[in-house]
């Protein structure tokens, strides 16, 4: 039987992740497909292995396209990423997480004041975002393949959702003060600040911009 870690890893695999990390001058061996490099052969030999390899990872999500080498791990994103439920509480605050490693981290960070040593260890592939858990980065690149239903009535950017919809408006446009004259999309009455930003519009919206 597999003994595994709090990131359902066998052992030794969070072994070879947390030498993947260590300070060195002697790591020899790079990874063709990421950043990370290792000290040993079979270090690098490992990480391919359970990082890489989609062979290995036979257990599927059956709500977003994310695999797994291990039941458990898939287990774990199901609870992070897809589920609601938050059972564990913070007994020195109101907050509530989904699973007892994120309630360790934020109760040590957070109420210990210790500065997490690999804060932003994890990176995502798609933007450039990084975090410091893998449930951390699972949550948001799950963001990522959601439909990108709110659009910003300035430019016509598509956002995953209203909170990140309003950051975009504040960071990008709200230094900016609004022209007095707009163009108008003949199909539905939208305003926008330019023609690309209507074209684009119409183009995702309404497709040949002929009214239904």
């Amino acid at each position: 039987m597999d003994i595994e870690d709090s990131h359902g890893y066998p052992h030794s695999m969070s072994t070879i992740l947390d030498h993947a990390s260590e300070p060195s001058d002697l790591k020899l061996f790079g990874c063709k497909s990421c950043d990370k490099s290792f000290k040993t052969k079979s270090g690098l030999s490992g990480h391919e292995k359970y990082v890489h390899d989609a062979k290995q990872r036979i257990f599927k999500c059956d709500k977003c396209p994310k695999t797994y080498i291990r039941k458990s791990r898939l287990d774990g994103h199901l609870i992070t990423v897809h589920s609601n439920i938050r059972p564990f509480g913070c007994e020195l605050c109101d907050k509530r997480f989904k699973t007892k490693d994120i309630l360790s981290a934020h109760k040590k960070y957070i109420h210990d004041g210790i500065k997490p040593k690999k804060k932003y260890s994890f990176k995502c592939k798609l933007c450039p975002k990084a975090y410091y858990s893998r449930q951390a980065l699972d949550y948001h690149e799950y963001s990522h393949n959601r439909i990108k239903k709110y659009i910003c009535h300035i430019c016509g950017s598509r956002q995953s959702c209203a909170s990140v919809l309003k950051a975009h408006i504040k960071r990008v446009h709200q230094s900016d003060p609004e022209p007095k004259t707009k163009v108008q999309c003949h199909v539905c009455g939208s305003e926008y600040l330019n023609k690309v930003s209507l074209s684009r519009h119409i183009r995702c919206i309404h497709g040949d911009g002929k009214p239904k």
